[in-house]
């Protein structure tokens, strides 16, 4: 194996996510350089974070380093970690500050911590128990720093690592200082910006979330109805956030704009052989296996890097279609949006994975929308052999599982706009929601009118017993819409 290339840490202001790695990062005069393996953050021109190996004081280790190239960024993180370390918050132990002599880039060196973030933990809890627990740990920590006139202002549970039954608490430099303790509205906002980093299904839980933070926080104290409403707020504000990230280059996605076409893709994904589905759809639908061939929609499964991806392609009928479409974003734009909508709330969806619209200029054309494909069967298939031979208790099971769709709908403001028994599948975890380009957010009474026509439409689908069965188990789901179009 190769030794790693060695790279001076001032030419990485022009890295981009192609960085090279493994590759020894070298801080110059005595201090030994850092061989990185993993990128975990950038941005461009001013900041890089990477992992990976040092020797320190006689000792190789595993560290983070965060290279700065303005030096008020640097100044400020390590004002935060001091602050943090003052206040006896848990963090990862600084090793060394560093800065280049023309002072062109910074350097602060922490110490690797092994673990999971809280959210990965949150993931990964198979019940709600556990995940409220999670919760709770985070909002402690969140009381505590308010308790100290602290505020993280980027707040997430990827900024909690659980190591050894230890929470470490990360991203010192979003750590602001105010007036100790901090004041209600500051406090409750950055509760609340915390608690909307998870899909509002999971709202119901606040109220104990509140009372962690109440009894670790004296000073301030909240009522659970005012964190949650605080908490839609800031949940609304983070997804319109997240939304315009969807279409750019960033850590997540790689975007590309020409005069002939617009596509987005994830990168996590990217490799020559996904660039070569981009490149030709079309040719890649002609020899896969053909899902739905309709005037308005074609859909195959394809396989690229030994996975199974549906391509979705939106036709044009005629040259009037064409024209009527040419001025607004295309199906596939409009799935793109709603599928990562759909795991914003916690719905499941298969995962997207690129989008496509071919363009003249301005003028738009066929979009085509690429996800992971699922193998499990629709809710018409699974219920229809149940009724040739089966089980009560599987029909009831399936009519629980759509109610918790429905009611993730209604507090997320999605209308999906097909409910039809084959855009849902049913898979070993739940219900999995596709055909989303007719998927709006709403809100009332347009929210309450649109559910309405949802169910409705998902009631037609069945007859007899089985009709009977799944409205019986939707009926207060249908009271709550009632009362919400009456009120």
């Amino acid at each position: 194996m190769n030794n790693p290339s060695t790279v001076a840490a001032q030419a990485l202001v022009r890295a981009d996510f192609d960085l090279p790695l493994p590759a020894c990062i070298s801080l110059g005069g005595d201090q030994p350089p850092i061989t990185c393996d993993r990128l975990l953050r950038l941005l461009p021109g001013r900041r890089v974070v990477l992992s990976g190996r040092w020797s320190h004081e006689g000792q190789e280790q595993r560290v983070v380093l965060k290279l700065f190239f303005r030096e008020k960024d640097w100044l400020k993180e390590m004002d935060g970690y001091q602050r943090l370390c003052e206040s006896m918050i848990t963090v990862p132990a600084c090793l060394l500050g560093w800065e280049a002599e023309d002072k062109d880039v910074h350097a602060l060196v922490y110490e690797y911590i092994e673990g999971q973030s809280l959210y990965s933990l949150w993931q990964e809890a198979s019940s709600q128990e556990a995940k409220t627990a999670y919760m709770v740990q985070a909002a402690e920590v969140v009381a505590k720093l308010h308790d100290h006139g602290l505020c993280q202002t980027d707040i997430h549970l990827d900024n909690f690592m659980v190591s050894q039954n230890t929470l470490y608490t990360l991203d010192a430099g979003t750590v602001e200082q105010g007036i100790s303790p901090l004041d209600k509205k500051t406090s409750l906002g950055n509760l609340a910006l915390m608690l909307a980093q998870v899909p509002a299904k999971h709202d119901g839980q606040i109220a104990e979330i509140c009372e962690a933070y109440n009894n670790t926080n004296p000073c301030v104290q909240f009522e659970p109805e005012e964190v949650k409403q605080e908490t839609v707020k800031r949940r609304s504000l983070r997804w319109r956030h997240y939304k315009k990230k969807l279409f750019r280059s960033c850590t997540e996605f790689i975007a590309e704009k020409s005069s002939k076409r617009f596509q987005v893709w994830r990168r996590d994904c990217d490799s020559p052989a996904l660039q070569s589905l981009l490149a030709n759809p079309d040719a890649y639908i002609d020899v896969g296996e053909k899902l739905k061939e309709g005037n308005s929609a074609t859909v195959a499964k394809v396989e690229v890097d030994g996975k199974k991806l549906v391509v979705k392609r939106y036709n044009l009928k005629n040259w009037r279609h064409r024209l009527s479409r040419c001025w607004r974003p295309t199906r596939a734009w409009c799935s793109w949006i709603n599928a990562h909508l759909l795991g914003f709330s916690g719905i499941q969806t298969p995962r997207p994975i690129a989008m496509i619209e071919e363009r003249n200029g301005p003028l738009r054309g066929r979009g085509f929308f690429i996800a992971e494909a699922c193998d499990s069967p629709d809710m018409l298939q699974v219920v229809s052999k149940l009724e040739t031979g089966t089980s009560r208790s599987r029909l009831e099971e399936l009519s629980q599982q759509v109610k918790e769709v429905f009611d993730a709908l209604w507090m997320s403001r999605i209308v999906h706009g097909d409910m039809k028994a084959t855009n849902l599948l049913v898979t070993e975890e739940g219900i999995s929601v596709i055909d989303l380009d007719a998927m709006v957010e709403s809100q009332n009474p347009t929210l309450s009118k649109g559910l309405t026509k949802d169910l409705q439409r998902f009631l037609k689908n069945w007859q007899g017993e089985t009709q009977a069965a799944f409205a019986k188990a939707l009926q207060p789901f249908a009271e709550l819409l009632e009362s919400s179009t009456s009120g």
